[in-house]
């Protein structure tokens, strides 16, 4: 069988293997099947360990699988360590979380503390101390990918704007996303990745908020609702403003202390995102799960939110 036969055969296995129809799959529930780990982890390329199979796990994974680098998936309720530690004198590559947003801290202590510069996150919400654990800075350059593709269930990837992707292993993940043909580019400074990750929450929260309160679509959002949305960015931007100080306060040596964010570009960045899915539903499902969290970030800054303060009231 030639290479690419081979890779191909991995993939059609995986997938087998994700929707339980594989003879792995039956173990799956209760432990990480050693036969699956030893059989995708063949080759000279180190292996790759993918931690939540949902949609945007499945879609990572198989862009890797399909340039013919080895996959270890981990289920949300099993070991990454074990994991690990199953690769034998294999150590991964990358480990890669596609958890969500409230099962991510729980995955970050799951990851071996002598493997955490290896941790890719991928969630909406991620900030300046999304990779700090147990009040350990994060690495001094932090990977992540900021999606801006969506993945439903049955439906075609659906592409907003080019996906950004930073810190060591960028060129990898660029390199897996093009075999999917999603479109997506690399940052490299302090600067670039700050705006980058407070562009895509000023995006995903302000959709996702101002939609419970005057529903629509995101191009109607900036149409006819701007005396609504703009004091709502106004208080985002505050908080991730003063999540940024917080940050640089915390950690004298973040790799984001010199980071100063610029209001005016974010705006405009932003006015230019809403406008490129101007179709895109505001709100979502996981909107008044994501007003929880922002607000109890709020409250642990001590800073006053009066939007969403009065967001809440109302939907209560």
């Amino acid at each position: 069988m030639s290479a690419r036969g081979a890779h191909l055969s991995k993939l059609a296995c995986f997938r087998l293997y994700l929707r339980g129809k594989h003879p792995f799959a039956e173990k799956r529930k209760t432990t990480l099947p050693r036969t699956v780990l030893s059989w995708f982890g063949r080759g000279v390329n180190a292996p790759i360990i993918v931690v939540g199979m949902g949609q945007l796990g499945s879609v990572f994974s198989e862009a890797f699988l399909k340039m013919g680098r080895p996959v270890v998936p981990v289920l949300r309720h099993q070991s990454i360590a074990k994991a690990c530690t199953a690769l034998k004198s294999q150590e991964p590559e990358i480990i890669l979380l596609a958890v969500g947003e409230d099962d991510l801290a729980g995955a970050l202590c799951g990851v071996p503390a002598s493997l955490r510069d290896r941790v890719v996150l991928i969630q909406n919400e991620l900030r300046v101390s999304s990779w700090s654990v147990d009040n350990h800075a994060a690495p001094h350059s932090p990977s992540g990918a900021i999606v801006w593709f969506e993945k439903k269930p049955k439906k075609s990837i659906h592409l907003v704007l080019p996906s950004v992707l930073f810190g060591p292993p960028a060129p990898l993940i660029l390199g897996a996303l093009k075999n999917l043909e999603i479109s997506a580019r690399t940052v490299d400074t302090p600067d670039a990745i700050a705006h980058e990750l407070v562009l895509k929450n000023l995006y995903i929260l302000g959709l996702n908020l101002a939609g419970m309160r005057v529903g629509g679509n995101a191009g109607q959002l900036l149409s006819s609702h701007e005396e609504y949305f703009l004091p709502l960015f106004e208080e985002l931007f505050h908080l991730e403003s003063t999540l940024l100080q917080e940050e640089s306060r915390k950690n004298s040596g973040s790799y984001f202390r010199e980071v100063t964010l610029n209001k005016t570009r974010l705006l405009k960045d932003l006015r230019e995102a809403i406008h490129s899915d101007a179709l895109h539903a505001c709100s979502g499902r996981s909107a008044p799960r994501r007003l929880k969290r922002t607000l109890s970030l709020g409250r642990t800054l001590g800073i006053q939110l009066p939007v969403l303060a009065q967001l809440k009231k109302d939907f209560s």
